[in-house]
């Protein structure tokens, strides 16, 4: 049985009435009852009309994850520039879906760089990226103390710092025709666009995640929080947005990688 059938199981004391008798093994489904009021709920050991559409909704929203990714999910040691110290983290990248590129233009539609503007036609032979970090802690950082806002903080700065390298990479292959910026996971603002730090409009790192890879959500708090799939809530998520060609997008995170 679906679901959906078990949890109405508990609150149908009844089953749904049809032309004809109920199987001994099944239970009124009022969701397939209102799909077509003439069925009642298949037998337990097949699937319902009900999971059946949640089912294909599901492997809808993995193939399109499929299509959108241009590099799968990679950990590495990354080593910050001119410095001894190694940071587990996880990158990947995406063209982004139909309703997150409606968001990207939401939240960025006044930012510019070198005064090109992100959604501009003129430069259709760019694409939107998005490029999702999971920096791993050995530290649960859904709870609290002074140590977790520490350890916070610096995970922040190392993202800052992968993100700056990146743009330089950038800035170093293709000087004029790319864009770039990086989001505060704390406030959801973009970092290099000072116009829209004082904006209502924020980025949703959860639901980036999500929608990009995947990840499980939990409540902590009265808040959403990610579930990395191997590491749980010990990561931090943050996100870095860009545009420019495909071939050098792609250079300029092979070269920042390489020796990782």
């Amino acid at each position: 049985m679906c679901v959906v059938c078990v949890t109405l199981k508990k609150i149908s004391a009844y089953p749904v009435k049809s032309n004809s008798p109920d199987p001994p093994d099944t239970v009124g489904c009022r969701t397939t009852q209102i799909l077509n009021p003439k069925s009642v709920c298949v037998r337990e050991r097949d699937c319902c009309v009900c999971c059946a559409a949640m089912s294909a909704s599901e492997s809808n929203l993995q193939t399109a994850r499929k299509e959108n990714t241009i590099i799968s999910p990679t950990v590495i040691n990354y080593s910050l520039p001119s410095s001894e110290t190694n940071v587990k983290l996880e990158y990947s990248l995406h063209t982004h879906p139909r309703g997150f590129k409606r968001e990207y233009d939401y939240i960025f539609q006044d930012a510019y760089s070198d005064g090109i503007e992100p959604n501009s036609s003129s430069h259709s032979a760019n694409t939107h990226f998005a490029l999702p970090v999971s920096l791993y802690s050995s530290l649960d950082l859904c709870s609290m103390g002074p140590d977790i806002a520490a350890e916070k903080d610096r995970l922040l700065e190392v993202f800052q710092i992968l993100a700056v390298q990146i743009q330089g990479t950038l800035s170093t292959l293709h000087k004029s025709e790319f864009w770039i910026d990086y989001i505060d996971p704390c406030s959801g603002l973009p970092c290099l666009s000072p116009s829209l730090l004082t904006s209502q409009r924020f980025f949703s790192e959860v639901q980036s995640f999500s929608t990009l890879l995947g990840y499980k959500q939990q409540d902590a708090g009265g808040c959403k929080v990610l579930l990395h799939p191997k590491w749980g809530t010990h990561f931090y998520p943050a996100t870095i947005v860009l545009w420019g060609r495909d071939d050098i997008v792609r250079a300029a995170l092979a070269e920042v990688f390489s020796n990782n």
